[in-house]
């Protein structure tokens, strides 16, 4: 997976995967498809999903629910610009980041 492009790297593995004779519910392509993770990915998902996932189908679900997750936290991580910060300011919204 490069630069987070979660979604085309599994559009990526899916089509090699085929190409390769594989088929999804082969364990080596679930093996594959983690390996080419970031590790930081595999964790959350191995940490914050229960059941956990046990086919690639499932797997490519539930990375997308965390990267989903990942970049949500990062709009809240970013500071806000003079507009945003004016108009927080307005509602009373006392923002310590």
């Amino acid at each position: 997976m490069e630069k987070g492009d979660l979604d085309t790297y599994i559009a990526t593995f899916n089509k090699l995967v085929g190409l390769a004779g594989y088929s999804p519910s082969d364990r080596g392509a679930l093996a594959l498809f983690k390996k080419g993770l970031p590790m930081l990915l595999n964790l959350s998902i191995v940490q914050h999903t229960n059941p956990h996932p046990d086919t690639l189908v499932d797997w490519q679900k539930v990375a997308r629910d965390q990267q989903l997750k990942y970049l949500q936290t990062r709009e809240f991580q970013k500071p806000l610009s003079s507009k945003q910060k004016a108009f927080a300011n307005h509602l009373g919204v006392n923002n310590q980041g």
